[in-house]
């Protein structure tokens, strides 16, 4: 079985086509391009029926703002088990995994060639079944030494140390998790000598791996983390991308968007120059008069109560886009009071990685462009890039799948994609349309997926779930994806076409959504369920796509 991460995250596959120069999402001037590493190598003795189970090699990595989601590589195998695929690099080390169906290696890459061989014989039977080669190559057979070592270490389970850590102030804690996390380097060191390189890897990843518990800890239980802490829990200068690190930026920044949402530090409020500045960049249909009346506020930085319900007014002609714009902004007000500017940099970054899969195209070229020239880190710049073109790549495929939803009749159904299929009628309720789409999947066994494109979670269940097309037939099998939590209909549009969700979309409005849903058992947030083919809806939550093997049994069960 293929690495789960592999089936939802081929966006790889897209990101090698740069746009042109001066076009939306094109390296700008002056920035430094990617390099690239080539992955190759060869798998002995490949037999047939490993083929068939695994017929590429999957080369993955992590963007830093977006480490929930790898970006996957595949390569496919040729008849004598050799393979090779070019990816590009956007940090001088950056870490990769290597994966043949469930087996897998991780391995630090640099700009050059990286060659990992590995002995099909071998695979069950070699507590190191990978042999390594060109860049890094002493480090990454020792890594891979380590590993084997590592799981056969004594581990606290996650009760032991929740009590551990218990009543410890913050700088205590931080040195008692990294100590802890250091654990198996420590004995691994004592019974050979480690590769300056690959001490340097693995005390980095203990303390990212020990700030990711502090800053959870931190948000879950409402505490602060000093900044003269916080700044040491991901040093400065860092030109190592592994997984910890990006998990723990990721966490980081979720920390400080809890303490805006409490309130803590500054005010979130914006200063009129601010708002008088968006407005006059962002409003619509804005008259001279009105530009003139902005840009007077920008100057003066003050308003009377009649100037501020002008100003509410012109939010109101184009209030999507302006409240998204004036929420962003209030979070950068609150983060320059209480955080450095490597600690900003990344913020900003963040937030428009983070909003960028629920959004229109239009609007993530807005947002793009309103927030790349305030990151300076280059690093940041070129993860933003990538992901940005990631998310408008195909635009005029997109737009057209998106429209044909749009101008759909009021009743019926409409493919917008190859595959996709949407069932459109404005006069049902919730009920009728969910009841009539199950109607025309009679026969079937339906996974059904509730999920929203503005939920990073729901997100990766909904990618996830398509890979259900492959085991199962299509007359035996159908997917149904129930978009009903509030989305911009917009967004959800254009998510479906440009990710090729196949399968049945239902969109359940204001009015639709809470009789739609009487029809499934209670949840919260995203969920999924399974229908028979009689079209008796399951009682009980089907199993998610991550629990591959479970969800098979229940669906063969039912078949």
């Amino acid at each position: 079985m293929m690495s789960n991460r592999f089936f939802t995250s081929v966006l790889g596959l897209f990101l090698l086509a740069l746009p042109a120069l001066g076009q939306p999402g094109a390296a700008q001037p002056g920035a430094a391009q990617p390099d690239s590493v080539t992955v190759t190598g060869r798998i002995q003795h490949l037999t047939p029926r490993l083929y068939r189970q695994s017929p590429a090699v999957v080369v993955a990595r992590t963007n830093i703002l977006q480490p929930e989601q790898e970006l996957a590589y595949p390569a496919l195998l040729q008849p004598d088990g050799q393979f090779q695929v070019r990816l590009p690099l956007i940090y001088p080390l950056e870490e990769v995994t290597v994966s043949l169906g469930s087996i897998s290696t991780t391995l630090l890459a640099a700009p050059g060639t990286v060659r990992v061989d590995l002995d099909a014989d071998s695979l069950f039977v070699a507590a190191v079944p990978f042999q390594f080669g060109g860049v890094n190559a002493q480090v990454n057979q020792q890594y891979a030494q380590f590993k084997a070592f590592d799981t056969k270490q004594k581990k606290l389970t996650g009760k032991q140390l929740t009590q551990k850590v218990e009543g410890k102030s913050n700088e205590a804690l931080f040195k008692l998790l990294t100590d802890e996390f250091s654990r198996s380097l420590r004995e691994f060191s004592a019974q050979q000598t480690p590769y300056p390189l690959l001490t340097r890897w693995l005390t980095a990843t203990a303390q990212y791996d020990a700030a990711s518990f502090m800053y959870d800890k931190a948000a879950a239980e409402d505490l602060s983390i000093k900044s003269s802490l916080n700044e040491s829990l991901w040093p400065k200068n860092d030109r190592m991308l592994t997984l910890s690190r990006a998990t723990s930026l990721g966490r980081f920044a979720a920390y400080a968007t809890a303490n805006l949402s409490q309130g803590k530090g500054s005010s979130s409020t914006l200063p009129i120059g601010t708002l008088a500045s968006l407005l006059d960049r962002y409003g619509a249909n804005l008259t001279p008069a009105e530009h003139e009346r902005l840009q007077a506020y920008m100057l003066q930085k003050t308003a009377r109560t009649a100037d501020l319900r002008f100003m509410n007014a012109l939010v109101e002609r184009n209030p999507d886009t302006l409240q998204r714009l004036m929420s962003f902004e209030s979070m950068m007000r609150y983060c320059r009071a209480n955080y450095d500017t490597t600690a900003l940099d990344f913020l900003k970054a963040n937030a428009l990685a983070t909003a960028l899969p629920g959004i229109t195209t239009d609007f993530a070229r807005l947002f793009y462009n309103h927030i790349r020239p305030q990151v300076g880190d280059p690093f940041l710049l070129q993860s933003l890039d990538e992901l940005y073109r990631a998310a408008v790549r195909d635009s005029a495929r997109v737009r057209a799948g998106a429209k044909r939803i749009f101008y759909a009749k009021r009743r019926g159904v409409v493919e917008a994609d190859t595959g996709v299929f949407v069932i459109r009628d404005g006069t049902y309720t919730g009920t009728q349309l969910l009841q009539e789409t199950l109607d025309n999947n009679r026969g079937k066994v339906v996974y059904v997926v509730v999920w929203s494109p503005g939920d990073a979670a729901g997100r990766q269940v909904a990618l996830d779930a398509q890979r259900l097309r492959e085991p199962f037939h299509p007359r035996d099998v159908a997917l149904v994806y129930v978009c009903a939590d509030g989305a911009d209909e917009a967004a959800w549009r254009e998510y479906i076409v440009r990710n090729r969700l196949k399968g049945d979309h239902i969109y359940l409005n204001t009015n639709q959504r809470t009789d739609g849903l009487n029809q499934l058992p209670d949840y919260e947030g995203y969920a999924t369920f399974l229908v028979d083919q009689r079209g008796k809806v399951q009682r009980k939550p089907a199993p998610f796509p991550n629990d591959w093997d479970k969800l098979l049994e229940t669906i063969r069960k039912l078949l």
